[in-house]
């Protein structure tokens, strides 16, 4: 099994944790994902770089699942993650600590869910700074203006 760990892609993409889902914000793209079910779990270890044999010990004392089942998750939601250049390896050799709070019986098992959404990308490609008409407001670059 890997020790590999892995880092943020780079300084574009951002995220936060809201209860049970994680919201990515790629700013360079203006694409942006939810990450729910085991995801969520998944995604604070990865960005506090745990190898995945780290990352299973973790999530059996966490959700009742089958040991084979949560590796194969894993390894398919690192693979959408490297794929879509949200997460990349690093060659650091430490995890970051975090706290766990450990339930006296184990929660239901859900896979990873990674969606993503493009809805509002021209909305999130504006740069407020700089984009902005008389008014003050971010206008796309992309729009033709017409008289």
């Amino acid at each position: 099994m890997s020790h590999t760990r892995y880092t943020v892609f780079d300084n574009n993409i951002i995220s936060d944790v809201f209860g049970e889902e994680v919201v990515l914000v790629n700013l360079e793209s203006g694409v942006y994902y939810s990450l729910r079910g085991s995801a969520t779990q998944i995604w604070i270890r990865l960005v506090c770089q745990y190898a995945i044999p780290e990352i299973i010990t973790d999530l059996l004392n966490i959700y009742q699942v089958a040991e084979q089942d949560l590796k194969v998750d894993i390894d398919q939601f690192i693979n959408q993650l490297i794929d879509f250049k949200i997460i990349k390896i690093t060659s650091d050799s430490t995890s970051k600590p975090i706290e766990v709070i450990l339930n006296t019986t184990l929660l239901k098992y859900t896979s990873p869910i990674l969606e993503t959404f493009s809805d509002m990308q021209e909305i999130l490609l504006l740069d407020p700074v700089h984009d902005v008409d008389k008014a003050g407001w971010p206008i796309s670059k992309n729009l033709d203006t017409q008289s």
